[in-house]
């Protein structure tokens, strides 16, 4: 097996894709697919009653995804994860408060 270097993964994407991909759109959609994977097995869980579960949840998916790509979670969830992926299964996966009804 040869090594491929940086550049020419990048200019074999070009060619065969298209100018405008890069190899980091392609750990783009690896990364979204794996949160999407890993979102589905947490669905089927009870929905969570505080900010700080569906946080260590969101925080599981954003490990789960670094490990994938051998990334930080940082990295994962800033450069790679798609932000409204997230807010979406947060507002999902929180038991709304009751709301106090006006005398």
């Amino acid at each position: 097996i040869v090594p491929y270097t940086p550049y020419e993964v990048a200019k074999y994407i070009k060619s065969t894709i298209g100018n405008e991909f890069t190899p980091k759109d392609l750990r783009m959609v690896r990364a979204n697919r794996e949160a999407i994977k890993q979102m589905v097995k947490l669905y089927k869980k009870p929905k969570v009653k505080t900010i700080s579960e569906v946080n260590a949840e969101i925080n599981e998916i954003c490990d789960h995804v670094s490990d994938v790509l051998g990334n930080t979670r940082g990295v994962a969830k800033r450069s790679y994860i798609n932000e409204y992926l997230l807010t979406d299964f947060k507002y999902k996966r929180l038991i709304p408060k009751k709301r106090r009804k006006k005398k």
